[in-house]
């Protein structure tokens, strides 16, 4: 929350090298005044002090401690700052104890040896305990308690700061504290400038920091600097004035001093006082912000005490957990509603992120308090005490049953699918196998076929040669295992037909002799009828495959599939007596094929109609043989330019992006392949396009478990992902804009505050005068009554109605100033409203002869109000009225009284308003903008105050303008209750 520019915190902390560098030459200084026996160096500047041996050594060890804190030699400063700690102790017990521990002849010096004090080697009390604060403030730096030891630091500041002050205005009580308790002037200027290196170099850290910031933020450091410099100055002038003219005994002295210390430390005091008040509303507001971020991330924050057990949750943890947002909820409870199954897993994550010092991550169900099942998603961190014991746990949750239902559909799919894809693939190997058996059959049945045809050829030929052979050709016809059947004449009738035919038409065995549409009349219809008499008159043979031929069996009529043939049979000249009828019944093979066709086809539907992209790539070349619409729009591209292609042929432009290789590694290995808000670039309706997808990679198999391709299922979330994008993009345009605008509005009130703050003293400051002016005018008035001098006379009066008019003006902006300030009063008492409206357009009509007014009074009416104040709306407007309308025109006054309330209105025949400037008519120092206005005199605070005061007695005003036409302006006052 407290962050500035990173620059700016290292140009200041080498200025803090600069000021320790100037520490530790004022010790060296002070230590060779006394190695060289120089009462300058010594003693400079100093009144009736010097800088001891003592005191030059605290500075150069203290100086020596800050500057190797930031080398390769900071094991050092620890004990350096513990040698300034033991020397200011030991100083320090000398003066108090009254004992003498040899201290002030450490560097071989006698106390006789110096003449400025009766003591001349003992370090003063204050400079022993500036030490000891510096000290104790550097040590605590090197651990980085960085608050504790800034706060002394400044205790330094100020203690050496006012003997600064003391030496330079000559007050002794300034940097004596009892006797021989001196701070010399160098020492004082050592001092102060160690501890303002340790303010510098941590400026980034601690409170100093926090006003650091605050004061860059609001521009007012330079302020905050110029007061402190300022205040010790001020605080000596105002204590030698009162000891100057004043006899007062010692302790009186000390009594005014502290006094006027507590007077001139008041500003800090609020300054501090504010600063804390502001950051308790930011942290606040710091707060809010993050608990509105959490619950639009339906994100529940807790925190968990180890030891103890017990939960602090946010409203969306408990809802999380299925209880009201007002429950309680402790780690026991939690363990309590979490699945049996995943407790231990729970406990374990728990128990690691703790010992590992990592981050706690877990997913797991949930029982709500109404029985439904739910999946949480927690994380945290453990957050751990000075000791290193783990103490507190903080974190989020996140209910995901959504997500993990989704996962698991999409799975269940996936399982679907690669069933079907078996059950596809054992009906091919079946379907495989039948054609492989009615390839046999048929080319049997043809070989047989031949020698049928040869055979009863040469039997109707030479029919007497021929009987033993049309015995032996029955025979075999009779022992076919396919239905073979011979007709004679254009009727067709059956002169042949084995048990095969007979078995498959199902007509009984005494068929041989009737005409075949005798036979089978449901085959009318069926084409069949006519191919036999094209076959008898052409003598074209007709073959048939996969026919579906409608029989008449057991009663219904049942659909049968063959592979059938009509082949004309002819005599020994060459003429067509009849055909024979050969056939292969297929219907088992037909209805495999029709099963694996229809299994086929719910594939394609179920892939075509599903809610997701999808297409199957087969091969390893990843051919696309079925693609549903959504992928296909999802490509950009013509459904006819990418089916049957290897799919980085049909999408040359997803090459490069890392598929190729994730789509080999899927089919070679079989493993699936998960990918969320994976970004691809397409060339879609030939534009170049991101799409972001959420997909799946997942191989599918044949019968005997090898790999026959790959299924891709994909779920478009560009739409998603751009959305979030933006919103995240537009959240930071409007922090940076929030930002600009507060610091806008922060500029705007310190101006118009300041501008209000002048126009108040400049007011105040004029009416003085004004006052005078008057009283001088007046007393002109009465002496020049009798004076026959017409001209002094109308110039007197001419002046009373112009320093009226300049004190009306700045009667104005006080009440300005004082309405701001919230000074101005409202003193109401009970009255007339019609006789104070009839008694200030007397005293208008008395001082205007250029407009005729006019008043429609209205019933005598009582109202509750503050009379000098609805005096002035009314002449206000009334005035305005005269202002801004042409000479010799009439303005109206009405007054009518309503139920509630009474209404007054100013009705005038001016030039009008426009509509946008009514909308700010009534705002401070609004004046509209038009070229017959500029010579118009007014200063726009007129109408100002009159809605000001109007709105303090709960009224209303408004006006209705209409350019060119006139305006009339109004205002309403509850009735009396």
């Amino acid at each position: 929350m407290y962050k500035t520019d990173p620059i700016a915190y290292i140009d200041i902390k080498k200025w803090a090298q600069v000021l320790a560098a100037i520490a530790f030459l004022a010790g060296c200084c002070g230590l060779s005044g006394w190695l060289f026996n120089s009462e300058f160096l010594k003693s400079f500047l100093s009144d009736g002090a010097s800088m001891k041996v003592n005191t030059a050594l605290l500075l150069i060890f203290a100086a020596a401690s800050y500057l190797t804190l930031h080398t390769s030699l900071k094991a050092l400063s620890p004990v350096l700052a513990g040698l300034v700690i033991l020397l200011s102790v030991a100083i320090l017990a000398e003066h108090l104890l009254n004992v003498d521990l040899a201290i002030d002849q450490f560097w071989l010096k006698d106390r006789a040896t110096d003449r400025l004090l009766e003591a001349p080697g003992r370090t003063s009390l204050l400079t022993a305990i500036n030490a000891l604060l510096i000290g104790t403030a550097l040590y605590l730096l090197f651990i980085k308690q960085y608050w504790v030891s800034q706060l002394m630091v400044v205790c330094v500041l100020v203690i050496v700061y006012l003997s600064l002050i003391g030496h330079l205005f000559h007050i002794s009580g300034f940097y004596h504290l009892g006797k021989y308790s001196g701070v010399a002037f160098n020492t004082a200027i050592g001092l102060l400038s160690l501890a303002g290196a340790i303010l510098f170099g941590t400026v980034d850290q601690g409170w100093v920091q926090i006003v650091y910031v605050r004061a860059k933020r609001n521009n007012r450091g330079f302020l905050y600097a110029v007061y402190l410099l300022g205040a010790s100055p001020l605080l000596a002038a105002m204590y030698l004035f009162v000891t100057r003219y004043t006899s007062l005994d010692a302790p009186a002295k000390t009594i005014v001093l502290i006094t006027l210390t507590g007077l001139v430390c008041l500003p800090l005091a609020y300054f501090l006082l504010k600063l804390v008040s502001q950051l308790g509303d930011e942290l606040k507001e710091s707060d809010n912000k993050l608990e509105i971020a959490l619950e639009a991330a339906r994100l529940g924050s807790y925190e968990l005490v180890l030891e103890s057990g017990l939960m602090l949750c946010t409203a969306q943890c408990t809802a999380n957990f299925g209880h009201r947002p007002d429950a309680t909820f402790n780690f026991a409870d939690l363990m309590q509603s979490i699945v049996p199954a995943y407790r231990e897993t729970v406990q374990e994550c728990i128990e690691k992120a703790v010992a590992e010092r990592s981050t706690y991550s877990c997913e797991y169900q949930v029982e709500w308090p109404d029985g439904s099942l739910h999946w949480i998603s927690a994380s945290g961190r453990v957050i751990y005490d000075g000791t290193g014991k783990a103490g507190r746990m903080v974190g989020v949750t996140l209910e995901i049953t959504q997500e993990v239902e989704s996962k698991k559909s999409l799975e269940d799919a996936f399982s679907e699918m690669q069933s079907l894809n078996e059950e596809l693939a054992t009906a091919n190997e079946e379907l495989a196998a039948g054609n492989e058996e009615l390839t046999a059959i048929n080319e049997e049945l043809l070989e047989t076929q031949h020698q049928l045809e040869t055979s009863m050829v040469q039997e109707l030929a030479a029919i007497e040669q021929l009987k033993a052979s049309e015995l032996l050709s029955r025979d075999i016809v009779a022992a076919a295992p396919f239905p073979i059947g011979v007709y004679k004449g254009r009727e067709m009738r059956i002169v042949m037909a084995n048990q095969a035919m007979i078995d498959v038409w199902g007509k009984g065995q005494d068929i041989i002799g009737r005409t075949y549409h005798e036979v089978l009349p449901e085959l009318a219809g069926q084409d069949i009828y006519s191919k036999l008499d094209e076959v008898f008159t052409t003598g074209q043979p007709y073959h048939a495959r996969n026919q579906r031929v409608d029989l008449f069996v057991n009663a219904r009529i049942q659909p049968f599939y063959f592979n059938y043939s009509f082949t004309p049979l002819t005599d020994e000249h060459g003429h067509i007596f009849g055909v024979m009828n050969t056939a292969a019944e297929i219907s088992d093979i037909v209805l495999i094929s029709e099963r694996l066709a229809q299994s086929e086809h719910n594939l394609k539907e179920i892939i075509e109609q599903a809610p997701v992209a999808i297409c199957i790539l087969e091969g390893p070349q990843h051919v696309i043989t079925v693609a549903n619409h959504l992928i296909v729009e999802l490509w950009g591209k013509p459904e006819q330019e990418v089916m049957n292609k290897p799919v980085f042929e049909a999408l040359p432009d997803a090459r490069g992006q890392g598929l190729e290789e994730v789509m080999r590694e899927v089919y070679e290995t079989g493993k699936t392949f998960y990918a969320n808000e994976m970004p691809v670039a397409l060339t879609r309706y030939g534009e170049q396009q991101t799409v972001f997808q959420n997909f799946v990679y997942q191989a599918f198999y044949t019968a005997d478990r090898q790999i026959a391709g790959v299924i891709a299922i994909t779920i478009d979330v560009t739409e998603q992902v751009v959305s979030r994008q933006k919103i995240e993009a537009s959240e930071k345009e409007l922090k940076v804009i929030q930002k600009r605008l507060e610091e806008e509005l922060t500029v705007s009130r310190q101006l118009q505050s300041q501008k209000d703050d002048f126009i108040g003293m400049t007011s105040h400051e004029l009416k003085t005068p004004l006052t005078s002016l008057q009283a001088i005018i007046q007393v002109t008035q009465s002496k020049l009554k009798n004076s026959e001098d017409k001209f002094l006379n109308d110039a007197m009066t001419k002046a009373v109605v112009q320093v009226k008019r300049m004190s009306a003006m700045i009667n104005g902006f006080l009440n300005v100033s004082r309405l701001e300030s919230g000074k101005i009063a409202i003193e109401k008492e009970n009255f007339n409203i019609d006789q104070l409206v009839e008694e200030v357009i007397s005293e208008v009509k008395l001082t205007i002869a250029s407009h005729t007014i006019e008043l429609v009074p209205c019933a005598p009416l009582t109202v509750y109000a503050d009379r000098d104040k609805i005096t002035s709306v009314i002449s206000n407007l009334v005035n305005n009225a005269v202002k801004y309308s042409p000479l010799q025109t009439t303005i109206t006054v009405t007054c009518q009284a309503r139920p509630d309330d009474v209404r007054i209105q100013i009705i005038d025949q001016g030039m009008g308003i426009e509509k946008a400037d009514t909308e700010k008519i009534f705002d401070r120092y609004y004046r509209v903008q038009k070229p017959n206005m500029k010579f118009i005199a007014g200063f726009g605070i007129g109408l100002y105050l009159s809605a000001e005061i109007v709105h303090k007695h709960d009224g209303q005003i408004g006006v209705e303008s209409e350019p060119g036409k006139g305006s009339t302006f109004w205002f309403t006052l509850p009735n009396k209750s």
